[in-house]
């Protein structure tokens, strides 16, 4: 089926067929009216991806996909199906858009407004797919057609609080607006940031977004996934973000926490903070492709000054981070972010292991209580970059960013093989399996705190030799 295939509400789609069942359905076709696969397989449940309730792919009803050419006012439940983004549509508050398992949502890849559903403030998504039936959000590209940047992304707007922008409106006292990157300042659909750390922006669980990231404004893409000012009451479960062309996740302030993570292949950071946010993270893969990927994390306090509250900090725990063998930085952290990161396993960056910026702060008041990397695991690591204090190339005030790291009090183990046999660099479209291999990593890390899996004792994102990852029957990793 051609890339440029278009779906219009006067031409329905008279030919169905249903890849996968038992004996093949087909309605005679004309040359003109090409069949539509709506549903499963493992590229994403494009036009030709694969049958009805595949595995990794949804379960979306056949028949001809539904356009979405209007901003969501009110409550709305979208039945299973096949939902194609004609624009930038807004679920505008206090609506609740409802999007049902196994439910296929196409960003248009054909028209010049890249599509992206923004949830606006006040607004909620709820999109709960299963283990069987993800909710997948990609291109309408074709299979093998499909590329990063074809349409926009998801972004979830709310009203916690965030340490850049402009006053609020209303006045209460610490209060800050700012507006989501590529959509223009005068987008009052496109605020967020308030008082409200505890509210909701939706819910998330077994969802796929990708080949999003397509530029809105010059050199202002939207990520794959973005959260502005969403509080603690969001529910973010089993996300995966794949081969997008700016970052895979990124958070502006708000206090929103999120397990159960992948982002695989996206071409800017893999996870982005910024703007003062607070939230956890537990169980999350971050893996670059080959020969593209800036950094694994990149965390800032707020681009007006490095101090502003509620400064950056974030708690990471298990995570596993998989760089490359031709570059690829694990982590910048950058000025005014703090954050405790445990647990996590390293692997494979080659250009910078862990680079810390900073102007006006002392990181050295900083670290260990508020900002620290403890009880990980690093292997087949390249460099860190040279610095020479008081020289053009000290960039933090005299930090030493290795020193610190390998501190033997900060118990990092730098000479133990995780034994991650069955990664490949994403370019062929095959699932990695993320789960090491050596079993004295099931010991020996930190004890998760409240709020977290205490019993995630272990480095990465995984148990070692779990023959059963969490990652199982609802990822996929298409190329195209």
């Amino acid at each position: 089926m051609a890339k440029n295939m278009r779906w219009t509400r006067n031409r329905l789609m008279t030919c169905v067929t249903a890849a996968g069942l038992a004996a093949a359905i087909s309605v005679g076709c004309s040359k003109e009216e090409d069949p539509v696969v709506a549903g499963g397989g493992s590229g994403g449940g494009t036009p030709a991806s694969g049958g009805i309730g595949g595995a990794a792919g949804g379960a979306g009803m056949p028949g001809a996909p539904m356009e979405i050419n209007a901003d969501i006012i009110k409550d709305t439940t979208w039945p299973v199906g096949t939902y194609v983004l004609k624009k930038k549509i807004y679920v505008i508050g206090p609506a609740k858009l409802t999007i049902a398992a196994g439910s296929q949502i196409w960003g248009d890849a054909d028209v010049a407004d890249k599509p992206a559903l923004i949830v606006a403030r006040g607004a909620q998504l709820v999109a709960k797919g299963t283990k069987d039936s993800p909710i997948v959000f990609t291109s309408s590209a074709a299979a093998g057609a499909k590329r990063g940047g074809d349409w926009a992304g998801v972004a979830l707007l709310g009203s916690a609080r965030i340490n850049s922008g402009l006053p609020c409106p209303s006045g209460a006292p610490g209060c800050k607006e700012s507006g989501i990157e590529g959509i223009p300042a005068t987008e009052l659909r496109a605020k967020f940031g308030g008082t409200d750390d505890a509210g909701s922006c939706g819910t998330l669980e077994y969802i796929r977004v990708e080949f999003a990231g397509a530029e809105l404004e010059p050199n202002r893409e939207l990520n794959g996934l973005t959260f502005g000012g969403c509080g603690s009451g969001t529910k973010v479960s089993y996300v995966q973000i794949h081969r997008g062309t700016d970052d895979g996740i990124e958070v502006f302030g708000g206090t929103v926490s999120m397990d159960h993570i992948v982002l695989s292949g996206n071409e800017d950071d893999s996870l982005d903070w910024d703007y003062g946010w607070t939230g956890k993270v537990q169980f999350l893969v971050i893996h670059q492709r080959a020969a593209i990927g800036d950094y694994g994390f990149e965390g800032a306090g707020s681009p007006q000054g490095e101090t502003l509250e509620p400064r950056s900090a974030p708690t990471i725990y298990n995570a596993t981070l998989v760089g490359r063998p031709d570059g690829g930085k694990a982590m910048h952290l950058k000025e005014g972010t703090r954050g405790i990161m445990r647990n996590l396993l390293i692997q494979s960056w080659q250009a910078d292991v862990i680079r810390f910026t900073a102007k006006e702060v002392d990181l050295a008041m900083e670290w260990p209580m508020h900002l620290a990397i403890e009880d990980s695991l690093f292997w087949m690591n390249g460099k860190y970059s040279t610095e020479t204090v008081g020289m053009p190339t000290d960039d933090d005030k005299g930090f030493d960013d290795q020193g610190a790291v390998e501190n033997a009090a900060r118990r990092n183990k730098l000479d133990v093989d995780p034994m991650l046999t069955s990664i490949n660099d994403l370019t062929g479209g095959a699932a990695p399996n993320y789960v090491p291999r050596n079993a004295a990593l099931g010991m020996g890390g930190a004890t998760p705190p409240a709020g977290f899996d205490a019993s995630a004792t272990y480095y990465g994102a995984f148990k070692p030799n779990d023959s059963a990852p969490w990652t199982a029957g609802w990822t996929a990793y298409p190329k195209d």
